[in-house]
């Protein structure tokens, strides 16, 4: 007895102090082999219990597809507030088209929609329910997978959850497509009315200036500015001529002897008196000259003004205009959608009743549950070698 008890001793103090690797753990698999393979037939016998005891499951796959409308040609550079509204009645990202159908409103509305023979085969709750709803990725393409124990009650329920979701898009998208089309309707009407005040500002301008042709209007001042400046240069010369002529004459009477006869100089006089009633006219028609030149210069100015506040205008109804005839076409074409009742969700792929049930991979389970069995039990046989490696050491 004392000999077993050193040996027992002797054997734990060498595991103890041996080096902790593959090695020691055989050692103590072996050493504790029947715990080891108890615990690895209980573990083996419970997953080969559940595995067989479980119940088949069969699998239903819907495939929808998440269409993406196109409503209009407007753009946000064009009106960015319209553009921003319209964006709306657009599809949702598929992503929360797939929350959407995960969720615990569609996924009960589904199952009330349910024949009432099929209704027990799943939980009473709907977040239990086994539903799998993932877009695929790359494509606009939503996947729902139900398993159920029933074949035809998978396939009912993933039906009935495409359906559910089509008709709640259905509705969603007439509900913001009639929202965006009132919006933008009131937009038109302010559009309308801003157009119609810009034309009556217009047509009032029109008839404060009494111009409605501003082009010919431009075009008759400056031609008679050119005419008036022709003048000048005309006028300037005969003074220029009549000043030589009076100079000329001028310096004559001042080299004429003072015993000159008394009609020779009257002579004279008498060509420096029509000279400086020549020059005085001359100057006369310079300054009415002038003063008409000033007058046409002033109505050319006036002219620019008024043609720069006619194409502003003109800009403005224009501009009111463009903006009214896109809002128009986006209101009618939201009309369209609206009335249409189009979806932009639609299941192409709908679910068939599965024949066979879904793959338990008994092969696989048993061999992690030699696996987990056989840790369990290693675990197992290391705790005892513990506890009596402490029991037996010194005190």
């Amino acid at each position: 007895m004392e000999t077993r008890k050193a040996v027992g001793r002797s054997s734990g103090q060498e595991l103890q102090h041996s080096p902790s690797g593959i090695a020691w753990l055989l050692a103590i698999g072996l050493r504790y082999w029947v715990l080891v393979s108890g615990v690895t037939s209980i573990v083996v016998a419970i997953s080969v219990g559940l595995t067989l005891t479980s119940r088949p499951m069969y699998e239903a796959v819907v495939r929808m597809l998440i269409a993406q409308p196109q409503l209009s040609s407007v753009t946000a550079a064009d009106l960015p507030v319209v553009a921003d509204v319209i964006g709306a009645t657009r599809a949702r990202s598929i992503q929360t088209h797939a929350e959407q159908v995960r969720s615990a409103s569609e996924v009960r509305a589904a199952l009330d929609a349910l024949p009432r023979d099929l209704r027990p085969v799943f939980p009473a709750r709907a977040s239990a329910v086994d539903l799998d709803v993932s877009p695929i990725a790359g494509t606009d393409v939503v996947r729902i997978r139900v398993r159920a124990p029933n074949p035809k009650a998978a396939a009912a329920l993933a039906n009935a959850l495409a359906d559910v979701h089509v008709k709640l898009a259905q509705a969603y998208n007439q509900s913001a497509a009639s929202q965006a089309a009132e919006y933008v309707r009131q937009q038109s009407e302010e559009e309308a009315r801003l157009l119609s005040k810009a034309q009556n500002d217009l047509l009032e301008y029109h008839k404060g200036t009494g111009i409605y042709d501003h082009t010919s209007e431009r075009a008759a001042a400056m031609t008679r500015l050119l005419e008036v400046r022709k003048q000048l240069e005309e006028l300037e010369v005969t003074l220029a001529g009549v000043n030589a002529s009076l100079a000329s004459l001028s310096k004559q009477v001042e080299r004429q002897p003072s015993s000159l006869a008394s009609e020779t100089v009257q002579k004279l006089e008498e060509e420096a008196a029509r000279l400086r009633a020549e020059q005085q006219s001359a100057l006369a028609s310079k300054r009415e000259l002038l003063s008409q030149r000033t007058q046409v210069e002033q109505a050319l100015r006036r002219l620019d003004q008024q043609s720069y506040d006619v194409e502003r205008l003109d800009t403005e109804v224009n501009a009111h205009k463009e903006t009214y005839e896109k809002l128009a076409k986006q209101y009618r074409d939201l009309l369209v959608s609206s009335a249409a009742r189009l979806p932009n969700v639609s299941v192409f792929s709908p679910a068939q009743v599965p024949t066979l049930p879904v793959p338990q991979h008994r092969f696989l389970k048993l061999l992690l549950a030699l696996i987990v069995g056989s840790t369990l039990g290693l675990l197992a046989a290391l705790t005892l070698e513990r506890l009596q490696v402490s029991g037996n050491g010194p005190r």
